[in-house]
């Protein structure tokens, strides 16, 4: 059965798009929020994976001279019969809230954003349920509306969170918000189709923001030129759905909790809510079979079980294996005598195909873990070089 609905995606030809030549000023010029996602093709249509400014621009730190090709991101392998939970867990995972979602062929079939994710929650009561009762508002990060760009930035990637709240130092009141987003404007260099606003005003006018010297000169500047006043906010008592509710129709990641004198006494965000919704994704048991071709004793073999098991709920976090198979075996010289023990990793794929890797080593469990680091190594190759994915 289909958890997701065609009618929820976005067709392939409204995302956003780039070329792995492009530099990421150029990829990110049209981008809404930190955690949106261009969708990289080269010649002929050939998808090759995923740029986002919060892995570009917040994980890492890539400057915006650089190409989309040196920082793509290999999605997770979503399809019509990914359960919610699981797609919120990969959104986490990834820092991307926006994912293709594939066909049994491999293509894409459309795009599966956070937005939609919070819209099936807020139609479906039992679920929604659920998640009320994993989802806790938590403080907002606070700072003073006069605070330096350059501060909260350190602020903001020191938390590892994507927004903090502007207030007047002596009241506390609430001013406005500033995003990782609102950040971004000043680290990506704007090209000639696209002009900085900062949202402020001078004389009834907007006002632009010219980018110039190094990118730690642009951080000097006032939070209060880029802050935006004009937040989302309910009581503390609001219900969830109202609140999912007033985020879908404002099209906002966040809304501020709020006390009767309009100071801020909580937040819930995009990340609060997927979290809260993965945390009912279903154990997933992944199947081990351990063949004991060396005639190891039942202790080791418990023990290589134990690793695999490991292995696979680590593997399942961002790919959809079917099971793990392993096979030991022992190298002998020409005397007959063990010299090294031989690890073949055999991993069958539930969207087709198969990771294989072997290794060998003189100890046991190193032998194992090579086998391991193998095949991991060639789902992150799979998942970067996605070249017969097409739109």
């Amino acid at each position: 059965m289909e958890t997701l609905p065609s009618s929820i995606l976005l067709p392939l030809d409204k995302a956003r798009t780039a070329s792995p030549r492009d530099t990421l000023d150029a990829a990110f010029s049209r981008t809404e929020s930190s955690h949106d996602a261009v969708f990289v093709f080269d010649k002929g249509d050939v998808f090759l994976g995923l740029v986002s400014p919060s892995y570009c621009l917040f994980r890492n730190r890539f400057t915006y001279k650089t190409k989309v090709k040196s920082c793509l991101v290999g999605p997770p392998h979503i399809t019509s019969v990914t359960p919610l939970p699981r797609i919120a867990e990969f959104m986490l995972s990834t820092g991307i809230y926006q994912l293709p979602v594939f066909r049994a062929d491999g293509s894409i079939a459309g795009v599966i954003g956070a937005h939609a994710l919070l819209e099936m929650l807020a139609s479906d009561a039992s679920l929604l349920r659920q998640a009320a009762k994993q989802l806790k508002p938590r403080t907002p990060l606070r700072a003073p509306l006069h605070s330096s760009v350059q501060d909260l930035y350190k602020i903001l990637r020191g938390k590892g969170v994507s927004r903090i709240v502007l207030v007047d130092k002596d009241s506390n009141v609430l001013r406005g918000i500033l995003s990782r987003h609102d950040i971004q404007r000043l680290l990506v260099k704007p090209t000639q189709r696209q002009k900085l606003s900062t949202g402020g005003t001078r004389g009834g006018r907007a006002r632009d923001y010219a980018l110039e010297g190094e990118k730690e000169t642009r951080l000097q500047a006032r939070a209060e030129d880029f802050v935006v006043k004009d937040v989302l906010t309910a009581t503390m008592r609001t219900d969830l759905r109202t609140l999912l509710r007033r985020m879908l129709e404002a099209k906002k990641n966040s809304i501020v909790l709020v006390d009767a004198k309009r100071r801020p006494a909580g937040i819930v965000t995009m990340h609060l809510v997927l979290r809260a919704l993965s945390s009912l994704k279903p154990e997933q048991e992944i199947p081990v079979h351990v063949v004991n071709h060396a005639g190891l004793p039942a202790g080791d073999i418990a023990i290589v079980r134990q690793e695999a098991e490991k292995f696979a709920t680590k593997l399942a976090r961002r790919s959809s294996p079917e099971r793990v198979e392993l096979v030991l075996d022992e190298a002998r010289n020409p005397a007959g005598r063990p010299v090294q023990f031989e690890v073949k990793c055999d991993v069958p794929m539930y969207a087709g195909g198969s990771l294989f890797a072997k290794a060998r080593n003189r100890k046991l469990l190193p032998a194992v873990r090579e086998a391991f680091k193998g095949v991991a190594s060639q789902e992150r190759r799979n998942q970067r070089d996605k070249a017969s994915f097409r739109r």
